[in-house]
């Protein structure tokens, strides 16, 4: 009898820490995903972040599980999202498994989780974690302080890197962008949500040292959000300030000191920093934000896909493969980045549009119909109504807003996840409303029943109930484990690049391969090294027979590794099938066929890019390599036409066409050359040598020296722009190593 009351009072204690993790670690999380990140990964910040959620989400699941265990007693929340939530699960898993990149769709890309099938699993197991678990009032208003306090961190680090304030010597740190989410939209958003945040708790908090506390969070993400000038987050904070304010509008006068104070400073900021005298050290540089794609274009490409696929998309992280194939030729001349390959459309919605299709739009639809349906059932019962509920909205409905102008990420995933589980938790545990209730699981009849009604039962049901709750946290662990295992040692193999250890490099991208062998990037990367430490060891002055082996071996591994790339792993990939030409190409003399090879991968790379003028260039140098003249001189006419102000196109075609003796129409092409260079370009010297040689030739055959069109029309300023690009001809595009002797010597 002694030994069982110990054992019950022992089982209290542990069923209390439990508790009290459950409950307060989430507050844990909401504080440390703003600020965390970690340089043992390629990527510092996504990747990060999510690594710390995902360990975190697993910590809080076997709580959970040992919570089940000692209560004897399962029960979970059920909500009027449940539906909508499993049903886009169901269509999200549908298109991962019909996707044109499965490694992608379920693992996410080399540098992000999101949008992953696991990472999606990962959320919504979070979600009914704390749902179901967190019922501390103290615990839910410290999560709102949580995120605003390590927003404003994060907002602290951006305005420090603004104005040139380092914070350490590694050169991570110098970067004049550097902040701690990664991205300065991202950034931006988390700035936006903790400045709502700071404004809800700094009108409804009576304690002086939070309402300071909160005021200073306003203030700092204020600074921040106007100095990065990012619209969607400033459009979101924006709207959030009118409703925050508009939930006061039967009581303004108990919070008519603090908006004078908020409003006041926000109107001395905006004057500093718009007056020339202050404006000047204030406003010392712009950030240059991320490059996105025009409203148009996105949709063009969204249309695109439900055209071909309209009802499950072509799968999660399948946009840039949708862009590359369709893009817009205007993209080349239009465009400042019209070499850029965008990933991503200018909003979530697009996104999620060409990834999910028909089916993942109405679900979407569905969930946000069922969302609007809880928050005004709430809404309504004003007695039921609180200022946390107010504060829990800001992001609830402001992420979904977001994400109609802007891309989500981990973080906002994560701030939408986790405040809709606690107001869905806050609604069930201190609410009445039937939209949102706990319910309890039994054997005898496996039907949900209130638990205030139920007594409890001697059942042994949480042992079966914990089973899919370890099933779903040891999936999701062990697919994860070789993910984040490949991308450590892939950092690790940055770094030995970075201090010159160039077998480091190598044997560190093999433990990354063998990690995660379905990753074609990596695959793609082995295969530059191989070729690479060929070259370094061909360039010795002598070589041993043992060396001279292994640079055939070297080049057999690198051939075989982008082959592998291009035929098996990823074959709509467009950067493995550049990758693989560019080896190709280095081994032109080395082989026979090397040259061939090297086409036949551009041309393949052209069917993934069609509008590409770049792809075009390749293929000129290695026809003009060839002695080929007159196919190269077709290929960059093609560059030219794709992209009538690509300076290097046109010099490339003066290049061939003085090699076919077409002198005029070579004196025509380097002109236009000229007046797409800026005045200042230092090839206007050999370009002008150069014109002069060809025009001799063209007086000594008698022909025409008129003018082209193109040039015509440059001249009167109708192109679009000129070129900073250094010119290169066709003779220098190919890299002289000693491959060829060295291998040929055998």
């Amino acid at each position: 009898m002694k030994d069982n009351k110990l054992n019950s009072i022992y089982s209290n204690k542990v069923l209390i820490f439990v508790e009290f993790f459950l409950n307060y670690f989430p507050v844990a999380l909401t504080f440390l995903m703003p600020v965390f990140f970690l340089t043992t990964f390629t990527e510092f910040y996504e990747y990060s972040k999510f690594v710390l959620f995902l360990v975190g989400t697993l910590l809080l699941t076997l709580f959970w599980v040992l919570k089940l265990l000692l209560s004897s007693k399962v029960y979970i929340t059920k909500s009027n999202l449940d539906t909508p939530i499993w049903m886009y699960l169901v269509v999200f898993t549908l298109s991962t498994f019909l996707s044109i990149n499965q490694i992608d769709s379920i693992f996410g890309t080399q540098t992000k989780w999101v949008p992953s099938l696991v990472a999606l699993v990962t959320f919504v197991l979070y979600f009914y974690v704390i749902s179901t678990n967190l019922r501390s009032l103290q615990a839910i208003k410290y999560s709102i302080y949580g995120l605003m306090v390590g927003g404003t961190i994060s907002s602290i680090v951006l305005i420090m890197s603004y104005f040139g304030i380092k914070l350490g010597s590694q050169e991570f740190l110098q970067i004049p962008t550097f902040n701690l989410a990664g991205s300065l939209e991202i950034a931006s958003l988390v700035a936006s949500i903790s400045l709502l945040f700071g404004i809800s708790v700094f009108y409804n908090t009576k304690d002086s040292m939070i309402k300071g506390l909160s005021f200073m969070s306003y203030a700092i993400n204020f600074v921040a959000l106007t100095l990065v000038w990012h619209y969607p987050a400033l459009i979101l904070t924006i709207i959030g300030f009118v409703y925050v304010n508009l939930t006061f509008a039967r009581s303004f006068k108990s919070i008519q000191a603090e908006f004078i104070t908020i409003l006041g400073i926000a109107i001395v900021w905006i004057v500093l920093i718009s007056t020339p005298i202050t404006g000047k050290y204030l406003k010392k540089s712009t950030f240059a934000l991320e490059p996105q794609l025009s409203l148009q274009t996105s949709w063009q490409m969204a249309a695109t896909v439900l055209k071909d696929r309209p009802f499950w998309g072509m799968g999660p992280n399948s946009f840039g493969k949708v862009y590359n194939q369709n893009k817009p030729i205007s993209m080349n001349t239009d465009s400042p980045y019209w070499n850029y390959n965008f990933q991503r459309s200018i909003s979530q919605v697009f996104d999620d549009l060409a990834a999910l299709g028909i089916l993942g739009a109405l679900v979407s639809i569905y969930f946000i119909y069922r969302l609007a349906e809880l928050i005004k059932n709430v809404y309504e019962k004003k007695e039921e109504f609180s200022p946390v509920h107010q504060a829990l909205l800001i992001p609830i409905v402001g992420i979904p807003f977001y994400n109609l102008i802007a891309n989500g990420s981990t973080q906002s995933n994560f701030i939408f996840y986790t405040y809709l589980a606690i107001f869905v938790s806050l609604v069930a545990g201190f609410g009445k409303n039937k939209k949102s209730e706990d319910i309890y699981i039994s054997i005898k009849s496996f039907s949900t029943i209130e638990i205030s009604d139920q007594q409890e039962k001697k059942e042994k049901f949480q042992f079966f109930a914990v089973i899919p709750l370890i099933g779903a946290a040891a999936a999701i662990g062990y697919y994860s484990t070789f993910n984040v295992q490949s991308e450590y040692f892939f950092r690790k193999a940055i770094d030995s690049a970075i201090g010159n250890d160039v077998y480091g490099v190598y044997n560190n991208q093999i433990n990354a391969r063998n990690a995660f062998p379905r990753r074609d990037s990596y695959h793609t990367a082995i295969a530059q090294t191989n070729l690479n430490l060929a070259v370094t060891l061909a360039n010795k002055e002598s070589l041993s027979q043992q060396e001279k082996e292994a640079i055939q071996v070297l080049i057999s591994e690198s051939i075989r590794s982008t082959r592998l790339a291009t035929e098996n792993l990823d074959p709509l990939n467009l950067n493995n099938w550049i990758v693989r030409a560019s080896i190709y190409k280095t081994l032109i003399g080395v082989t026979s066929d090397a040259d061939q090879w090297a086409l036949s991968a551009l041309n393949n790379a052209i069917q993934l890019d069609p509008a590409s003028p770049n792809l075009r260039m390749e293929l000129g140098t290695i026809f003009f390599s060839k002695g080929d003249f007159l196919n190269a001189a077709n290929m960059f006419k093609q560059a030219t036409q794709l992209k009538s102000n690509y300076a290097n196109a046109h010099y490339n075609l003066g290049q061939a066409l003085t090699k076919l003796e077409a002198y005029d129409a070579a004196a025509s092409e380097l002109e236009v050359t000229k007046t797409l260079l800026p005045a200042n370009s230092p090839d206007l010297e050999r370009l002008n040598k150069e014109i002069e040689s060809v025009k001799s030739k063209i007086k000594v055959a008698g022909a025409s020296t008129k003018a082209s069109v193109q040039e015509l029309e440059n001249k009167n300023g109708q192109n679009s722009g000129t070129s900073s690009e250094k010119l290169t001809s066709p003779e220098e595009a190919k890299k002289d190593t000693n491959l060829e002797k060295v291998v040929n010597s055998n």
